[in-house]
Formats: structure tokens, C-alpha cells, sequence
């Protein structure tokens, strides 16, 4: 079981071996391990392509992309990629920003500018907040399509954690009302724009034709892009993984934000290590335990004996994304896959963070 890729995502297809990437740094094994592996690794597990991009001292070290991002057409640093679930971290982050700017409270009740249909009948819309529904705990499903299409409260908001697409969707529709604004042009002018991120949409884009990278299926054979025309806080965010790198980035240095929202992102909702760490059916066995793992403000994050981790992954069908990040290590890494067989990720995190309490959490 993948405990944390709640989306799922597997898919990919067999490409020549090609690699477009940055000059390869000076004697850095790990960067000579990854251009020789990961070529055969795309063909052994039918992916289109993979792209990385790795921060190191705080800074972007380096870019490595491989294969194809359609059928024939090699994959380049231009390359977008569907990155599903990694969206919800941008969702998070323009909150904090406005929050530091003094637009809007992580605790103000959404229900004055927002409720779903679904939900206008029942009183608990009223506890809905910002800061309930980013940690997850605004009592709602993934997806509604899974409830025959209702959304409804599973449990009372800030009960208990349950991982919500259904809430960020919820977020974006509060924040389009609140601010009279599309959500695609809030998180432009509060967040990309200041980074200087050019390369990025929530939305469909024509200018996404020619760079977009393919769906790849589990046989290896590609199929059409998916973008969305309307903004999700949940999924549909295209982006090269130097420009997600970058917004990664900004989140490390804690730029734009107040000391106040820094302690925000930090702060977990509730601890679950004891929920999946241990020795039982359903937990990982890794010893000792992390001191705290749980939801933070658009993060997973993971409390390890000498380094906080944060991280999330993405998932579509035919598409994969990882995103993880460290203050005290000074490093980070994202990579996405367009395919549907997304393991050699787990490899690209082996080489570069090489966390194995961590993998084994994520394939446990």
C-alpha cells in the first residue's frame, strides 16, 4: 500500500534514451549515477519520460531530463508536466502570503463567502475555516464522485484528518468570492509573478501546445494531456520542475511571509505516527519511529531525528510527482514522470536524499 500517494498514478512508455539537461557538475557521482541509470530504467518500466530538478545549499544545483514528453518528441527543460497533487502546496503558500499581506485569517468562517450546495443545510459549514481545510480537516471525501457525487461531512470540521481534494477545491472557491478573482489570477499576481515564474497555469494555455508532456499508459503507449479550464486548489497545475523547484525555493528562504506564517506551515494538524508507524498490519516498521508525522499548511510533513522533511506527491492518471524539501539539510528535489509505472521515482529519491525510513514509509 502507498500510504501517501492518495491519488494514484502508474503509466508509462518506452523512449529512446536522451537526456537534456544542465551541465553535469564537476565530479558529482550522484549526478553521473542518475544520466546512466535512468535512460534504461525509462525503457524497463515503459515510461515516457523523467525530469528532476535538485536544490542543494539552498540553491538549484542542477536539471536532469530524460526520454520523450510525446510520442517522437524528446523531452527537454521546457517540458511542462502535469503535476496533480503538488498543486495543493501552491494553494497553501498564496494563503500564507496573503495571510502575511493581511488580506485574509487563517481562521475567518468560509460560509460568509462560500458553501457548496451540497452542504447548505448543514450547520457544520459554519466551522469550515482556511486553516481547517488546509490541514485536511474539514470532515470531507477526496473526491465527492466517490459519495455518488454528494459532497457531505464524514466527520465534525477539525475532528479528525482525512485527506480532501473535495476541501482545497472548497478553498479556491472561497478565495474566487472573497477576492473576485479567478484562483489562476490570484496565484499569479501573489505568488509566481513575484517568484519570476513564467512557465506555470492552473489552467489551460495555448501556449502549453508543443511543451506539454503526454500521458503515458501502463503498456507504454502515450495518450493526450489533461489540463483543466477552471482552477482546482486540488490538481491541474502545469509547470516545468525548475520552475516548481524555484517556487520550492521561495518557500525555503520564507520569502513574502510573516514569522507568524513560517510557524503555521510548520504546525501539524494532528500527529498520526502513532496511526503509521509500528509494528501492526496497516503501520511501517521503522525504528525508531519519526518524533511526528501529519499534515502541516499544503505538506506531509515527517519529523526525523536530525531534519524536518516536507513533502507531497501527485498523481493522475498516466502522470506522477514528487516534491520534498528540507530546511535543515538545505536541500530539496522535485521530479515528475508522464507514466503510469512511477517506481524509478523512488530511485531518483534513493540517489539524491537517500532516506530509506522515508521510502519505506512511501512503499510500505
Amino acid at each position: 500500500m502507498l500510504r501517501f500517494t492518495w491519488l494514484c498514478g502508474l503509466a508509462l512508455s518506452i523512449a529512446p534514451a536522451l537526456a537534456s539537461a544542465q551541465a553535469a557538475p564537476g565530479g558529482d557521482p550522484r549526478y553521473d549515477a542518475l544520466e546512466a541509470m535512468l535512460p534504461a530504467m525509462i525503457e524497463a518500466h515503459q515510461v515516457g519520460g523523467v525530469a528532476l530538478t535538485f536544490i542543494e545549499n539552498g540553491e538549484i544545483a542542477w536539471t536532469q531530463v530524460h526520454g520523450e514528453q510525446s510520442e517522437g518528441v524528446p523531452a527537454t527543460e521546457e517540458t511542462l508536466y502535469g503535476v496533480a497533487s503538488l498543486t495543493k502546496p501552491v494553494v497553501a503558500e498564496v494563503i500564507l502570503r496573503l495571510v502575511s499581506q493581511g488580506d485574509m485569517s487563517l481562521d475567518e468562517p468560509i460560509y460568509e463567502y462560500w458553501t457548496d450546495p451540497n452542504v447548505r443545510g448543514d450547520e457544520r459549514r459554519e466551522a469550515l475555516t482556511p486553516r481547517i481545510l488546509l490541514q485536511h480537516q474539514g470532515g470531507f471525501p477526496n473526491w465527492r464522485s466517490a459519495e455518488n457525487g454528494v459532497l457531505q461531512f464524514g466527520f465534525d470540521p477539525g475532528a479528525d484528518v482525512r485527506y480532501s481534494g473535495e476541501g482545497y477545491d472548497y478553498l479556491v472557491r472561497f478565495l474566487e468570492r472573497k477576492f473576485r478573482r479567478r484562483f489562476e489570477v490570484i496565484a499569479e499576481e501573489v505568488l509566481f509573478d513575484p517568484i519570476g515564474i513564467e512557465d506555470a497555469s492552473l489552467v489551460y494555455q495555448p501556449w502549453f501546445e508543443g511543451r506539454r508532456a503526454d500521458r503515458v499508459r501502463s503498456d507504454g503507449s502515450f495518450f493526450n494531456f489533461w489540463s483543466p479550464t477552471r482552477p482546482s486548489g486540488a490538481n491541474g497545475l502545469s509547470i516545468t520542475t525548475e520552475s516548481y523547484a524555484r517556487f520550492v525555493l521561495s518557500v525555503m528562504r520564507n520569502e513574502a511571509v510573516t514569522e507568524a506564517a513560517i510557524a503555521e506551515r510548520a504546525n501539524l494538524s494532528i500527529n498520526q505516527v502513532e496511526e503509521y508507524c509500528g509494528t501492526g498490519e496497516d503501520q511501517t516498521d521503522v525504528e525508531p519511529c519519526p518524533a511526528f508525522m501529519g499534515f502541516g499548511m499544503g505538506w506531509f510533513l515527517y519529523g526525523f531525528e536530525d531534519h524536518t522533511l516536507y513533502y507531497h506527491s501527485g498523481s493522475n492518471w498516466g502522470e506522477k510527482s514528487y516534491v520534498l524539501f528540507s530546511p535543515e539539510l538545505d536541500m530539496g528535489l522535485v521530479v515528475a514522470v508522464n507514466g503510469q509505472n512511477f517506481e524509478i521515482i523512488y530511485e531518483v529519491i534513493r540517489v539524491l536524499y537517500g532516506n530509506e525510513d522515508f521510502l519505506a514509509f512511501e512503499q510500505g
